[in-house]
C-alpha cells in the first residue's frame, strides 16, 4: 500500500514538472545570470573586499552555494538569506 502511494506521489510529479517545462514553458534560472545580479550588489562588492572572504566567496563560486540557481534567486529576493550567506562566509574564515 505504501509503496503504491510513493508510486502515485512520483507520478504526479513527474506530470507536473513534464506541463511546467514543455507546455508551459518555465525554465529554471540560469545560474550565470544570477550570479552576475549578485555581483553587483553592495554586500556582495563589500565581501569582496576583505581578501579573506574574497577566498571563500571565490570558493563558494567553483563548487559551493553560488553554483545553485534557486540559493542565487534566494539572495535576489530575501534579506535573510543574505544575512545567511554573509556570516556564513565570515565564520568559515
Amino acid at each position: 500500500m505504501l509503496l503504491f502511494l510513493f508510486l502515485v506521489v512520483l507520478t504526479i510529479a513527474g506530470v507536473i514538472e513534464f506541463i511546467r517545462k514543455y507546455v508551459l514553458h518555465m525554465k529554471d534560472p540560469d545560474a550565470k545570470e544570477l550570479l552576475e545580479k549578485v555581483e553587483q550588489k553592495r554586500w556582495f562588492q563589500e565581501l569582496l573586499e576583505v581578501e579573506e572572504y574574497k577566498k571563500q566567496v571565490e570558493l563558494q563560486k567553483k563548487s559551493g552555494l553560488l553554483k545553485d540557481p534557486h540559493y542565487l534567486q534566494k539572495l535576489l529576493e530575501h534579506e535573510g538569506t543574505v544575512l545567511g550567506f554573509i556570516t556564513f562566509v565570515k565564520n568559515r574564515n
